[in-house]
């Protein structure tokens, strides 16, 4: 990142996974044995305390994994984000967050930032995956430094079901969602699916054990079409 910190490529993103007849604990134990070392959730997800409880009981050491949570738009202001910031570090029991991202950012949000403030953040996390590729913030984000972060990397399953990259699986005897998790791997996109099952967890990881031809990246670039499952708040940059 534009600070030195280094944010892994491959994480996992916890909206929506509560603790459930154990159920989130068993999430992180089973992504820890995986090798997960990053892990993205949110004041607005709600499982911030049982995340700190598990990799609290991991074993591991704090810096042994990077951690990222996010600001709720109701507490951008500035006593209460130091309060929500605080709150937050008292639920994850740490002593440090690695990414701390405003949830959601509002429309110009960069351009208002660095203009005002002289800040330029280290990572935009945003949907992204083949068919919203978001070439113009990302080329807005390279000139600045900014790290474009992706969620929603399968465009919530419509994408596991396209002919063209399911023709691209067969060809590399893997699944649909491995060669796009390999897609981001290859241009340095850290990218977040989610999953609470061990199987898909350990299939992303092996999205990294090859390697793209560029032919098939020009094919996968080549589904883009600016269409996301999720509101954009980008109708300006």
């Amino acid at each position: 990142l534009n600070n030195g910190v280094e944010m892994p490529l491959l994480g996992l993103g916890l909206f929506r996974i509560t603790n459930e007849n154990g159920g989130f604990s068993q999430c992180i134990h089973d992504a820890l044995e995986e090798g997960y070392r990053f892990f993205d959730t949110a004041e607005y997800y709600e499982n911030e305390k049982d995340l700190g409880e598990a990799l609290a009981s991991s074993g591991l050491h704090r810096e042994e994994y990077f951690v990222t949570t996010k600001l709720t738009n109701d507490n951008i202001k500035l006593h209460d984000t130091r309060n929500a910031f605080f709150r937050q570090l008292e639920r994850l029991k740490m002593d440090y967050i690695d990414l701390y991202l405003i949830h959601w950012p509002v429309k110009g949000h960069l351009n208002r930032l660095w203009e005002c403030s002289g800040i330029v953040p280290a990572v935009d996390q945003v949907e992204m995956h083949p068919y919203k590729a978001q070439l113009k913030l990302r080329k807005i984000c390279a000139e600045r430094g900014i790290v474009v972060e992706a969620y929603g990397p399968f465009m919530q399953g419509e994408l596991l079901s396209d002919s063209v990259i399911g023709e691209i699986a067969r060809k590399y005897h893997k699944s649909p969602a491995q060669i796009i998790l390999r897609w981001f791997f290859q241009q340095k996109i850290p990218v977040i699916p989610k999953t609470v099952t061990r199987e898909r967890m350990m299939q992303n990881r092996n999205a990294m054990d090859f390697v793209l031809e560029e032919v098939d990246m020009e094919i996968l670039h080549s589904l883009n079409k600016e269409q996301g499952s999720f509101p954009s708040p980008y109708e300006v940059i």
